[in-house]
């Protein structure tokens, strides 16, 4: 698969995560299903064929307030072992913002500023801005696979 068809299909299966409810290391897509927007990555790109879902199978439990309490950035550790960070993002990179402590917000781009996320005050997976809402006043770090 070329870096183009990689990034249509990220995008491609992002949007089909769309309206997923919101619930913390959901796994499985759809109206009936459940996602947070850590596990929203993983599966976007498991399913999508840019990382080997195996090597993420089992998730370690992690507290829904992890970015209140502790130093280390895992989320960030994550998304390190398969991209790496990138100033300008194109449609299908990962953006992560700072919440509290830590990295512990993700999304995927569609094009900038545009994302799609799984966002906790909604309830569900949604477009929105990534220089938008509550968003605004934080910079996030774009990370790229390719």
């Amino acid at each position: 698969m070329t870096e183009q068809e990689g990034r249509a299909e990220v995008i491609r299966v992002a949007h089909e995560w769309s309206g997923t409810p919101w619930v913390h290391m959901g796994r499985v897509k759809g109206p009936n299903g459940a996602v947070d927007c850590a596990q929203l990555v993983y599966c976007v790109y498991a399913e999508a064929g840019q990382i080997d879902p195996s090597l993420y199978a089992k998730v370690e439990w992690y507290p829904k307030d992890w970015f209140l309490h502790r130093n280390e950035d895992r989320p960030l550790e994550i998304v390190q072992k398969f991209a790496h960070e990138t100033e300008t993002p194109k449609p299908g990179d990962m953006a992560l913002w700072k919440y509290g402590r830590t990295f512990s917000h993700a999304a995927i781009v569609l094009d900038w500023p545009d994302i799609i996320h799984a966002d906790v005050e909604a309830g569900r997976v949604l477009l929105a801005r990534g220089d938008g809402g509550r968003l605004a006043s934080k910079s996030p770090k774009f990370f790229t696979r390719w």
